[in-house]
């Protein structure tokens, strides 16, 4: 929400609970817990079991989601980018070949990006990683797991996402092995 609608929320009172953690946190406030008590839908030990197994969840969801970020971006993505990489550079070649050393430095150049941008691509790999191992070391109650998840695996994931974003617009569609955002926007 706009930084107005938070002052809004915040003079009206309203809770502004900006992670699923937090808000799911809220879930077994003592208010609430009372609550369900008094209109007998959980005692509170039940409403604090379900808040745990609901932390957990998400926290496992979370992970299997970064692994599987991980894992397509490396076994699905990167190939394709690397295959790009590969026509780009034996084009040079081939144009070299003909026409001198001189030629091609608007290539050479496209060939760089694309390779900083795969080498960038392979550094998120690397941070999503070592977010994943950096929580899983740590004992932590379901609410702290919930939140580390929250605060540190998933902005690895997006920048992991931000990384193939670009590679999607850099590499052939023919090479690309899903569906591109524009072909997705405008396929009827």
């Amino acid at each position: 929400y706009s930084q107005q609608w938070q002052e809004e929320a915040a003079k009206r009172g309203l809770l502004n609970l900006r992670t699923s953690p937090a808000a799911l946190a809220d879930w077994a406030s003592d208010k609430n817990c009372s609550l369900y008590e008094k209109y007998g839908i959980f005692t509170r030990e039940e409403a604090h079991s379900r808040h745990e197994v609901t932390q957990e969840t998400y926290a496992n969801k979370i992970k299997v989601e970064a692994l599987a970020s991980v894992d397509l971006a490396e076994t699905v993505l990167l190939p394709a980018a690397y295959q790009h990489q590969r026509r780009i550079a034996e084009s040079i070649d081939g144009m070299r070949e003909v026409l001198g050393k001189g030629h091609g430095d608007g290539q050479v150049e496209e060939l760089r990006s694309l390779c900083q941008r795969i080498d960038e691509t392979r550094v998120a790999i690397g941070q999503v990683r070592h977010a994943l191992v950096n929580v899983a070391s740590r004992d932590l109650e379901s609410y702290e797991l919930a939140d580390a998840f929250c605060r540190e695996v998933i902005p690895a994931m997006n920048g992991l996402r931000d990384c193939v974003d670009v590679l999607e617009t850099c590499v052939d569609d023919d090479l690309w092995p899903l569906p591109k955002y524009r072909e997705m926007l405008f396929i009827h």
